[in-house]
């Protein structure tokens, strides 16, 4: 949104008769600066994709990853991104005077457009979280999978979370505890910076440690990407299974081949997947049950429900003075306090709820993919780093190959 139209999206208050409203000096905008962010995630999100699938080169993913923490990192300090972006729908669904840029909106679908089509390349050459830690790794370690699979449904969790949190008054909590944001802006505050530099301690072996187990985008890009037209193929339909691109995955996203002896007759993958679809609304309605209550839990440190607290404590502060000098009536500020908890349950229900159902359509997809007979990239999982390409002799042989052609 440009500068101007922040002055100008208000109406003009109404004065006495006789009285004549002064013209405004505006300063002159010359940048459209959400615009120019939207073009530089144009940009990096084609070199991106053709890095990954026609070069096929993990050093020029690696200076595309570079440029993304440079641009989108440290000179857009982090904002306006996707992530934030999250928590801004909600609110402009629900509050009428909050105002959402047209380049906004796009800024927070077009990486999902492109995860449609891609996979996930908005985790290389869009987000600087994720090229931070991907600069950042060293070493592939991976939990156990089951515990894999456990921290794998954090991120829906965030995503109900501050979703609801922004619709209910709550403001942005993604934003105010994000452990990265602080790198890029040279301060903040001394816990959440702390919090940052363990996940990047921790990421230096585990790969991709916020964007696997935290972050609400790659949610729903893991989502998108599952009905992706294109996957990364390192052996380009010629893998031999040696496993060593399974070695270097940081986020676990080879899926080794199946023996046929040990693949799932298709009476018993069905069976199982009518056995999750059918207690599928009962885990949303779980959801919805778990949503209300941690919403009523989280409602206590809401900013009315505090100012109200410290009224009814008669305490004196600038929030307290403020109320009473602007008139503030007490009884009313208690009757909006039980109206607005009505709607935080509410909130918190529906938001829990739907987030479920993106879980389990995730699962439900997973179940009917076709065990493979050879080395493939679950490309829900992968987050285009490229590290693949340099583990497989299969690519050298044919990029090799093709140089002495040329």
């Amino acid at each position: 949104m440009s500068e101007n139209s922040a002055f100008l999206r208000f109406p003009k208050p109404e004065f006495s008769s006789g009285y004549v409203v002064p013209e405004l000096d505006l300063p002159t905008v010359l940048f459209n600066w959400e615009a120019v962010r939207l073009g530089f995630l144009v940009l990096f999100l084609v070199m991106t994709a053709y890095a990954l699938f026609r070069m096929r080169s993990r050093k020029i993913l690696l200076l595309i990853a570079v440029g993304n923490l440079l641009v989108f990192g440290f000179f857009f300090t982090c904002c306006i991104c996707p992530l934030g972006l999250l928590q801004s729908v909600p609110l402009a669904i629900f509050d009428p005077q909050y105002y959402l840029a047209a380049a906004s909106v796009l800024i927070l679908v077009l990486p999902l457009f492109a995860a449609l089509y891609f996979g996930r390349i908005f985790c290389m050459g869009g987000c600087p979280f994720g090229a931070l830690q991907e600069l950042l790794h060293f070493k592939s370690l991976q939990p156990p999978k089951k515990l894999d699979e456990i921290l794998r449904l954090g991120p829906y969790f965030v995503l109900a979370v501050i979703a609801a949190a922004a619709a209910s008054g709550f403001g942005f909590l993604l934003c105010r505890f994000d452990p990265f944001v602080p790198f890029f802006r040279f301060g903040g505050v001394f816990w959440i910076m702390m919090a940052g530099v363990l996940l990047l301690a921790v990421g230096t072996i585990i790969g991709r440690v916020f964007c696997r187990y935290v972050c609400p985008y790659g949610a729903l890009l893991r989502i998108f990407s599952l009905f992706s037209r294109k996957r990364v193929n390192p052996a380009d339909g010629q893998c031999i299974n040696c496993r060593l691109c399974e070695k270097v995955c940081p986020v676990n996203a080879i899926v080794p081949p199946v023996p046929a002896l040990q693949q799932e007759t298709i009476a018993a993958g069905l069976g199982k997947f009518q056995m999750l679809l059918c207690a599928l609304p009962f885990v949303m309605i779980g959801a919805a049950l778990t949503g209300a209550a941690f919403g009523v839990w989280l409602f206590q440190w809401h900013p009315d429900v505090v100012l109200l607290k410290m009224l009814e404590h008669s305490e004196e502060n600038v929030y307290t003075l403020a109320f009473a000098s602007s008139g503030g009536d007490l009884a009313k500020l208690d009757g909006e306090v039980s109206a607005k908890l009505l709607f935080v349950r509410a909130a918190f229900a529906v938001t829990f709820s739907i987030t479920a159902l993106l879980a389990g359509i995730e699962i439900l997809v997973r179940i009917r993919k076709k065990p493979e007979a050879e080395h493939i990239v679950s490309v829900s999982d992968c987050v285009c780093c490229g590290r693949c390409y340099n583990a497989c002799p299969v690519k050298k042989e044919i990029s090799d190959e093709k140089h002495k052609n040329t």
